[in-house]
C-alpha cells in the first residue's frame, strides 16, 4: 500500500521535530496518524518512513529514500529557509478568503429582488457564440510547450486514463483535475483562468483551495508538493494523493 502524501507530511514533520529523540517518542506519532484516519500502519512501516527522512537529513541510515519522501523533506528545508513567503500567503489569504456565512435574510431580499425585477426566463435567448472548449485550450497550451501527454499528466500527478479520457473528450472533466493540471503545464494565472473557464469553473474567493491555488500560480511557484503541503495545513482540499 502507497504512502499518502498527508502520512509522509505528518512523518516529515514528527521526525524534523523529534530529531533526537523519535524513537523514545513514536507512539506520538502513531496516535497522530490514528487520529487522521492511517491507524493501518504497522509501527515498523512507520520507523521505515522516519529513517528516509533521518537519511534524508543526515546522509545517515538507509541507502535510499522513497521519492515523495525526498519531495516532502525538500518542502520543509525550503520553508524554513523562505519564511516570508509563507507569511505572505497566510496574509493573502486573510485578504482574498471570503466566508460563506452571510445573513440569511439578506441574500433572501437580494434574491427575491432580483427576481422581481428580471424579465420571464422563457424569453430569453442565448445568441452569444461559445468559446473554446476545453480540450482545445487545453492541448494548445501543450502544444505552445512543446510537451507530450506523459510529461504533463507525470508532472501533476493526473492519472494516465483520466488524461486519455479527456483527450478522447468523452468525459467531463473535474475542478481538481483542472488545477492539478495548471501545475503541470506552469501556467500563468491568467492562463489558468482560461482553463478553468473552458471547464465551466472559476477561481472562488469563497473556497479556500481556490485561494492558495490562485496565489502560487500568481507568484509563479509552480512546486505541486509545496502547494498540497500548504492545502493541507488549511485543511483544503488537496491536488493530489498518492
Amino acid at each position: 500500500m502507497k504512502w499518502t502524501f498527508e502520512e509522509d507530511y505528518i512523518v516529515g514533520n514528527f521526525y524534523l521535530s523529534h530529531i533526537d529523540s523519535w524513537y523514545q517518542n513514536i507512539d506520538d506519532v502513531m496516535m497522530e496518524l490514528k487520529q487522521k484516519g492511517f491507524g493501518s500502519r504497522e509501527e515498523s512501516s512507520v520507523i521505515m518512513r522516519i529513517q528516509n527522512f533521518a537519511y534524508l537529513h543526515t546522509g545517515k541510515g538507509l541507502s535510499r529514500a522513497a521519492k515523495q519522501s525526498r519531495n516532502v523533506y525538500d518542502m520543509f528545508i525550503k520553508r524554513a529557509q523562505n519564511t516570508r513567503q509563507y507569511n505572505n500567503l497566510k496574509s493573502y489569504i486573510r485578504e482574498h478568503y471570503i466566508r460563506t456565512d452571510k445573513d440569511e435574510k439578506e441574500i433572501t431580499s437580494v434574491v427575491k429582488d432580483f427576481t422581481d425585477n428580471s424579465q420571464n426566463t422563457h424569453d430569453f435567448i442565448y445568441t452569444k457564440p461559445l468559446g473554446p472548449s476545453f480540450q482545445d485550450v487545453l492541448f494548445d497550451f501543450i502544444d505552445e510547450r512543446g510537451m507530450k501527454d506523459s510529461e504533463v499528466y507525470n508532472a501533476c500527478f493526473v492519472g494516465r486514463d483520466t488524461f486519455s479520457h479527456i483527450r478522447k473528450g468523452d468525459k467531463g472533466v473535474s475542478k481538481r483535475t483542472v488545477r492539478q493540471l495548471c501545475f503541470g503545464l506552469k501556467l500563468t494565472y491568467d492562463e489558468a483562468v482560461m482553463l478553468m473557464e473552458s471547464a465551466g469553473y472559476a477561481f472562488s474567493n469563497n473556497n479556500i483551495t481556490d485561494v492558495i491555488v490562485a496565489y502560487y500560480l500568481k507568484n509563479n511557484i509552480y512546486d505541486i508538493f509545496d502547494v498540497n503541503a500548504t492545502l493541507y495545513e488549511n485543511q483544503a482540499e488537496l491536488l493530489f494523493a498518492i
